[in-house]
């Protein structure tokens, strides 16, 4: 084996040569993450990056990027990748020239085509299995602290996304999954705008965008993180928000996967998993005021 090999083959020295140009900021950090927004960025991948399976290299958080890369899944790397490149470009302009940008993109591209079998694929299918068929039904919903308009137009679209399953127009179903997620989740924190605020602040370290401007990645980063969205929430929320993300035919291309059935069960699932916690989370901030 070549010293720029990987034992897994999936990331090798090299690959981390690319990363490391384009997202440390100076030795040991990656781009402007803190210790509890860098936890919680894979908390919604369902990783918890500060455990000592991600130390071996060393304790910065560069150096547990670099283990987690050499150790997960190739295209969970890709998909933590591609999300630090978006936020990478959030912060500002980016300053990589074409070249290394465009090794970047290749790196991303090359890992989500890979599939690596583990003997955890059983169990991890089992757990999907067990998560959807524990979630509550759509009706769910109709108990969340929303405007009666906006909690009919929820449920229409969740009712049209299982109509889609059963077309086996998995994609649309994702599509409106994800819509729905992301209006629940600005539901909740215009009714509790100032403990939502307060919980960006101590998850991500500096004061919060406007919850106008908050992205689905921003709210499963700080739900998750303070405990409204249940753990198992928190694992397969992952899901709803990449499938989603095929809404752009690019980002479709570049995984080269499309969803399917099990995809699209999970993705509602998700949505209506998080509608219990939310309600569950609405009814004790209303019980302590």
């Amino acid at each position: 084996m070549r010293g720029d090999e990987s034992v897994s083959g999936g990331f090798s020295t090299l690959d981390w040569r690319v990363v490391k140009s384009a997202l440390e900021t100076k030795p040991g950090y990656i781009l402007d993450f803190t210790n509890d927004s860098f936890a919680a960025f894979f908390a919604s991948y369902g990783v918890d990056i500060d455990s000592a399976e991600y130390r071996g290299f060393g304790t910065s958080k560069a150096k547990r990027l670099h283990c987690f890369l050499t150790q997960c899944e190739p295209s969970l790397a890709a998909r933590v990748l591609d999300e630090l490149r978006r936020l990478k470009e959030f912060l500002g302009p980016s300053t990589l020239f074409h070249e290394d940008l465009s090794e970047y993109h290749q790196l991303v591209s090359r890992l989500g085509r890979q599939t690596k079998r583990s003997a955890a694929a059983p169990a991890d299918a089992s757990a999907e299995a067990t998560f959807v068929a524990q979630a509550p039904g759509a009706s769910i919903l109709g108990q969340l602290p929303l405007s009666g308009e906006l909690r009919s137009i929820l449920l229409a679209r969740m009712d049209e996304a299982a109509r889609c399953i059963k077309a086996e127009a998995y994609l649309a179903a994702v599509i409106l999954a994800g819509s729905v997620l992301e209006a629940m989740c600005h539901g909740f924190g215009q009714c509790w705008p100032n403990e939502v605020q307060r919980w960006s602040e101590a998850t991500r370290g500096r004061r919060p965008a406007q919850l106008a401007d908050w992205r689905l990645y921003d709210w499963f980063t700080v739900l998750s993180r303070q405990g409204i969205l249940s753990p198992p929430v928190a694992k397969f929320s992952d899901a709803i928000r990449r499938f989603r993300n095929y809404v752009h035919p690019s980002e479709q291309l570049a995984e080269g996967f499309a969803p399917n059935r099990h995809t699209a069960d999970i993705c509602l699932s998700v949505v209506r998993a998080a509608a219990e916690d939310l309600r569950r989370a609405a009814e004790e901030l209303e019980a302590s005021r």
